[in-house]
């Protein structure tokens, strides 16, 4: 039976059942009672996103990123239009020795990660940023895995002292007026060694053809 301020449900079946419960009626409580002789295993899924940014630490990793032009110049912020591009890099470095070690970089609406690997136009061995190749950089072998998804690009490395830089490429896509989410970095294997990067302000979006 379970309970909540929306009534009672009684579950008959001998198989495995699921139900989904807006946030508003979960927070009024939700009751499960078993009447039946056998053990009843129950299995809680939640999610959902912060309404505040995370606070900056630094403790156990420090992360820092930033943007800079496809000219390998640090960009100075205002406006970004549509079609812009930015090469972002991630500077990582950890009090101690992490094998694996995992960093998050999500991006703002509006912007998309370009994969240079897979990109017909220019390759990462084109640019430098800070006399750095950003093809080397990401050759790096202490880099074990990189992906480059739709909302963030994720690395998984080998971090320790010496600090690392990584590289993406961003396009600038949709106008608006976006929140820039902090970099995240942790080990693995041990959920303590974490950290978030310091937050950037909101980006601007527009469109050079006029539109909005």
């Amino acid at each position: 039976m379970i309970k909540s301020a929306a009534g009672e449900v009684a579950l008959n079946s001998k198989g495995s059942e699921s139900r989904y419960f807006e946030p508003s009626l979960a927070a009024k409580g939700i009751s499960i009672e078993n009447k039946g002789s056998g053990a009843l295993w129950i299995e809680v899924e939640a999610s959902g996103y912060p309404l505040k940014q995370p606070v900056t630490s630094s403790e156990k990793i420090k992360l820092e990123r930033n943007w800079f032009t496809t000219d390998g110049k640090p960009w100075k912020g205002g406006p970004l239009k549509v079609g812009d591009m930015l090469i972002a890099r991630i500077t990582v470095s950890a009090k101690q020795r992490i094998e694996d070690g995992l960093v998050v970089d999500h991006i703002p609406a509006g912007l998309e990660v370009e994969n240079l690997n897979l990109s017909q136009g220019p390759q990462a061995q084109e640019f430098t940023v800070d006399k750095v190749n950003v093809g080397e950089a990401m050759n790096n072998p202490r880099i074990k895995h990189r992906e480059y998804r739709d909302d963030r690009f994720v690395a998984a490395l080998r971090l320790d002292s010496t600090p690392m830089h990584l590289f993406y490429m961003l396009r600038v896509v949709t106008p608006g007026r976006f929140t820039v989410p902090a970099s995240f970095a942790e080990d693995m294997y041990r959920g303590d060694i974490r950290a978030f990067g310091p937050t950037t302000e909101s980006i601007t979006v527009v469109d050079p053809r006029g539109g909005k």
